[in-house]
């Protein structure tokens, strides 16, 4: 939701006077909301617009692969983006465990398989912990790390 900024806010940021916003109103000229009471409340986006600091909102398009051995799966994962009409896009290769949110951005999976439970989304959170913690205590490349994995996908497999 909106946040709505009181006439005193709102003139601040303008830097008008409340008789001034009053007249905006009866004018047509600014968007108002009238609380219970009857008094005015700001939109947000009213100020930005009326500062000529409207809120653009750009699309970006993220693809990610755990190593440099997986290059070719980047390079898919691009190819897919551009194909939903996203041409900026950011690259990374790193941790899975990395997930990042900011104030005002919002990530869309563009390829999940469907709905998964909320049991099917426990158990491969767990898998890519366990891959993560296992990868840094033997190695992403270690015969020890992929049987730790094998062994855990086995036994909740069977749970």
């Amino acid at each position: 939701m909106e946040k709505l900024l009181t006439i005193k806010e709102a003139k601040l940021l303008l830097g008008v006077t409340t008789h001034t916003i009053q007249e905006w109103d009866k004018k047509g000229l600014i968007r108002v909301v009238r609380a219970p009471g009857g008094r005015r409340q700001i939109p947000e986006s009213e100020i930005l617009r009326l500062r000529g600091e409207e809120n653009k909102r750009e699309v970006l398009g993220y693809a990610r692969v755990s190593s440099q051995s997986q290059k070719d799966d980047l390079e898919r994962q691009i190819e897919l983006i551009k194909s939903g009409g996203v041409d900026n896009i950011l690259t990374d290769i790193g941790s899975g465990l990395n997930f990042c949110s900011s104030f005002g951005t919002e990530i869309e999976v563009i390829n999940e398989d469907g709905y998964k439970s909320p049991q099917e989304e426990m158990v491969k959170d767990l898998i890519t912990i366990i891959t993560h913690f296992s990868g840094k205590l033997y190695g992403m490349r270690s015969h020890k790390q992929k049987e730790v994995v094998r062994s855990v996908k086995n036994i909740l497999a069977q749970a």
